[in-house]
């Protein structure tokens, strides 16, 4: 098992890479971090 940027290198190829596919595994990868920053940042931005 990947973390999720370790999952993204796999998709890149040896002389190749689908930039479409590493495209949407990046937004797919990056959606949920900026979910839990979104709903945590009331508690890490204290005023």
């Amino acid at each position: 098992m990947y973390t999720l940027p370790l999952g993204l290198v796999t998709l890149q190829g040896q002389y190749n890479t689908e930039w479409g596919v590493y495209s949407a595994a990046a937004i797919l990868t990056a959606i949920p971090v900026m979910m839990i920053f979104a709903y945590l940042s009331k508690y890490l931005t204290k005023e």
